[in-house]
């Protein structure tokens, strides 16, 4: 499956199990190596009531949108170094009706502003 460079339709039909890989464009499946990684975040967060999960260089936000959500209070935050990026992936989450997101462009010269231990799966 092919795409021109800033096709916004792919955003529609990549996110069943499959990423986006943005240099080539092409969508490649990505269940394998997710499996392992869902196992890993499921198990984290289990007994949490309110578990926060950071995704670092989110980019727009294709790896929070394909996580599983067992736990409604739950809290998702995507940071990435770019503001554009961040807006897209903001435009995503509510096109997709995700409330429960949080995507913030971070400058990675400074402190990150949550404390330490803050976030149960990074």
């Amino acid at each position: 499956m092919k795409f021109k460079k800033g096709d916004k339709k792919i955003y529609d039909e990549a996110f069943d199990g499959l990423s986006y890989y943005q240099t080539t464009g092409e969508v490649y499946h990505t269940n394998r190596s997710k499996y392992k990684f869902h196992k890993f975040y499921l198990e984290a967060i289990r007994n949490k009531p309110e578990p926060e999960i950071l995704d670092i260089g989110c980019y727009v936000g294709t790896e929070l949108f394909m996580l599983p959500r067992p736990n409604p209070k739950a809290k998702y935050w995507g940071v990435d170094i770019s503001p554009n990026t961040v807006n897209y992936a903001r435009i995503l989450a509510k096109k997709r009706g995700e409330n429960n997101i949080i995507f913030e462009a971070v400058d990675g010269s400074k402190p990150f502003k949550h404390p330490d231990n803050f976030f149960d799966v990074i």
